[in-house]
């Protein structure tokens, strides 16, 4: 980046409370750290990868699958069940069943109309359609013997 650029940053760290990251995301940890007369500490909790150095730029720590950066302390938006040792687990949401492919703290999908299971995968007993990605529609079979 350049100097300028750097400089610019640096202006908007100094003057803004929240700044908009946009191109200075690369470098406004060293930016601060630059602002408070020193490095800062990495602050990487225990979702991060052992023995790993938080990135001299960002802050952000080397964090175990599924644990969201800079801390490693919390999911991915598409995981759940956080664990310190391990990170999270993917969410798994069947993308034609479920709303979104979130999922609850519980790895359970919110599903779309008609669509059942945990990861919304399945159409309810009398209904059809999965795979449009809208819902499962009800059979309109006529029961003629």
């Amino acid at each position: 980046m350049p100097l300028e650029n750097i400089t610019y940053c640096s202006q908007l760290a100094q003057n803004e409370v929240r700044p908009n990251r946009g191109a200075c995301k690369d470098v406004e940890y060293s930016i601060m750290a630059a602002l408070l007369n020193g490095a800062i500490a990495c602050s990487c909790s225990g979702g991060a990868v052992t023995g790993s150095n938080c990135d001299p730029y960002s802050g952000d720590c080397d964090c175990l699958p599924g644990a969201l950066p800079p801390k490693c302390d919390r999911c991915t938006a598409d995981t759940y069940g956080y664990s310190a040792t391990t990170g999270c687990l993917a969410c798994g949401c069947d993308q034609r069943g479920s709303v979104s492919l979130t999922c609850s703290e519980s790895g359970v999908c919110e599903c779309r109309a008609n669509v059942q299971g945990a990861k919304c995968n399945a159409c309810l007993p009398q209904h059809y359609g999965l795979y449009t990605g809208s819902g499962c529609t009800p059979c309109q079979c006529v029961a003629e013997y």
